[in-house]
């Protein structure tokens, strides 16, 4: 599976890179990025089968790129993996396609979700 991650922190960014590779099945990390503009740009051109996604990002939302590549790329799966785990940020991300929505510091979910995704493309 191609995953694809897109935060605003270095740290977090590599600590997933680290942990996503020690999953029993490995998934092949194809991309990062820091910002709205950059995820957005490589997303559309690499179309991993998931990206995990931080809200806040120096260029704006990622809500917005949840938004756009959801509009142009049905079939990614998108996991939102932020610190701003508040009802209205849920709900907004669930209306624009965002598959599950994970509190950021909340590896374990977030990794089961991953798991479980990587079956289906066993």
């Amino acid at each position: 599976m191609k995953v694809f991650i897109a935060d605003d922190s270095e740290l977090i960014r590599e600590r997933l890179t680290e942990i996503l590779m020690g999953l029993k099945k490995p998934v092949d990390i194809v991309g990062q990025a820091g910002t709205v503009r950059d995820a957005i740009e490589r997303i559309t051109l690499l179309h991993p089968d998931l990206v995990i996604l931080d809200i806040k990002m120096p260029d704006g939302s990622g809500i917005e790129v949840l938004r756009d590549i959801k509009r142009k790329f049905s079939d990614i799966h998108i996991l939102m993996f932020s610190q701003y785990a508040i009802p209205v940020f849920k709900h907004r991300c669930q209306f624009f396609g965002a598959d599950d929505f994970f509190e950021k510091g909340d590896f374990d979910s977030l990794l089961g979700a991953v798991a479980i995704l990587g079956e289906s493309y066993a």
